[in-house]
């Protein structure tokens, strides 16, 4: 289906409704969003993936047109090049395979459905999806996306570290548990899919979350009253489009205090993590650290829950390396042969120490 073309506000200035992609700005949040789904907005994003700089509407719409037979000639060109060189380039470079919702990024496992291929990579690889809240696509199309740098351009998802097949970056991500992307930085190809302008104290708040729960129905997110929302993983976080201080943290008080922080954070740039969030990445990465079985466990306590048992257990654990550090130290002490008066060598020669 063919989006219209979005109406562009005459001044151009960097606010909320501004796309940072395609160097554009539009009158209200439902032209963002919108824009965001169009091929216009996705050529530029992998424009900016490969370095080059942003088309405007037009020319990025031919480009559009042009790129099946562009696509076509250069892999001929590049199949009878590759045959004068060497034997070895004999063999054209196969194409990228096409995406398929119900297959797995990482194993290419199919699924029946893309609601068990969301399940079977969050539990058997740990895939997690940032904000999923504010994503201003729907999910099929923020994994196709990442399907497309798996499979066409052979990165890392979290790193972003290149290799040279698809299956060479599916195992580097399953050995260092990169299934995970990654919004923190200010410079994140991600963050051109997600929308942090909505605000949740008015009534295009509200309409706002339930467009974001249509999107992603499809994983079972559930967003409660209260303002928390559930991963597809099991846990609880609170609502991310908060900017409160850390009292406002307590579960039986989300509900009362929703509207405020909500207005405190509509006046954060967008694009910047609050806090909160900052806190949440936190506790996403210290349970990624864990085994499987005990993410299945913490899965059953709430954030603050979750962020306590993570302390303490880093306490313990840095407790047992003092107390081990202490015994190795009296234990060659103790072995130390200059302090140990009633030591007689066995064999003749010099003395030791």
């Amino acid at each position: 289906m063919n989006t219209p073309p979005p109406t562009i506000s005459s001044t151009l200035k960097i606010s909320s409704n501004f796309c940072n992609t395609c160097n554009v700005s539009f009158d209200t949040a439902e032209l963002r969003r919108s824009h965001a789904k169009s091929p216009v907005h996705v050529e530029n994003v992998r424009r900016r993936v490969v370095g080059l700089s942003p088309l405007d509407p037009t020319a990025a719409q031919e480009v559009i047109q042009k790129s099946a037979s562009i696509k076509l000639d250069s892999c001929s060109d590049e199949a009878d090049l590759s045959s004068d060189e060497s034997a070895e380039d004999d063999v054209a470079e196969e194409a990228s395979p096409e995406f398929v919702a119900e297959q797995c990024l990482f194993c290419n496992e199919e699924a029946a459905a893309f609601d068990d291929n969301m399940a079977h990579m969050r539990k058997a690889h740990g895939l997690f999806v940032p904000d999923i809240g504010h994503l201003a696509v729907d999910l099929e199309t923020l994994m196709q996306y990442l399907h497309l740098i798996i499979f066409s351009y052979h990165e890392c998802l979290f790193c972003h570290s290149q290799r040279s097949t698809a299956e060479a970056a599916q195992h580097h991500m399953l050995g260092k548990r990169h299934c995970i992307i990654d919004i923190t930085s200010d410079d994140s190809e991600y963050l051109d899919f997600y929308d942090f302008s909505d605000g949740n104290g008015d009534g295009s708040g509200e309409e706002g979350e339930g467009e974001s729960a249509s999107r992603t129905s499809n994983v079972q997110i559930l967003q409660s009253d209260d303002g928390s929302t559930r991963l597809p993983s099991g846990r609880i976080i609170t609502n991310r489009s908060t900017a409160s201080a850390s009292q406002h943290r307590q579960k039986s008080s989300r509900a009362q205090k929703q509207e405020s922080k909500s207005d405190s954070d509509a006046a954060a740039p967008s694009g910047q993590l609050t806090k909160n969030q900052k806190r949440d990445l936190a506790l996403v990465k210290g349970l990624g650290a864990l085994s499987l079985s005990d993410q299945t466990m913490m899965s059953r306590f709430s954030a603050p829950e979750q962020r306590s048992i993570i302390a303490a257990k880093k306490r313990e654990t840095a407790t047992a390396r003092r107390a081990q550090t202490r015994y190795l130290r009296r234990v060659e002490m103790l072995g130390n042969q200059t302090l140990m008066k009633h030591f007689k060598n066995d064999v003749p020669g010099p003395r030791n120490g």
